[in-house]
């Protein structure tokens, strides 16, 4: 058993960066309210539909600084966070949806696996999922370019990251 738990701490780390594609309705995150106001548990109900009430909610995110905490049997829980601050979904050419892609950098640098991860939106009713894409270290430097072609955390991309 304590071999188990040891092997699957190996998996709970990562060596090189990620992309995270992540698809959210068309809402202001990260300061500025839509048109449509502020979320409230009224414009999320159990019957809403994809689609339904994206421009009506609104949450900031708040960046969150990488942090790393020792987990019972060696391994570790890593949490990582927008290096740049906030990002505000954008809709493009009049869609309700924006697909979006972000280099998250966990900074582990010993070869492990990753058994489980949590993504936690800022606003839940409007992020429909999101993705996970491993860099291999070749394709790094081309992910970071791709990054910095925008004045924005991230970059627009649908599908896959588009490295």
């Amino acid at each position: 058993m304590a071999r188990a738990r040891t092997r699957l701490s190996l998996i709970a780390r990562l060596v090189v960066p990620l992309v995270v594609l992540s698809a959210c309705g068309s809402a202001v995150v990260g300061g500025a309210a839509s048109e449509g106001g502020p979320a409230t548990a009224a414009t999320a109900t159990a019957t809403a539909t994809h689609g339904d009430n994206h421009s009506q909610s609104t949450t900031p995110v708040e960046s969150v600084e990488s942090v790393t905490d020792s987990l019972a049997g060696g391994g570790s829980l890593v949490t990582v966070g927008f290096a740049n601050g906030p990002y505000t979904p954008t809709a493009e050419a009049g869609g309700t949806d924006d697909y979006h892609c972000f280099l998250i950098d966990p900074a582990i640098a010993a070869d492990t696996f990753i058994t489980g991860v949590r993504f936690n939106p800022g606003n839940a009713s409007i992020v429909h999922h999101a993705i996970l894409f491993r860099v291999p270290p070749e394709s790094v430097a081309a992910a970071r370019a791709k990054d910095s072609q925008t004045p924005d955390e991230g970059w627009s991309c649908f599908g896959d990251t588009g490295i």
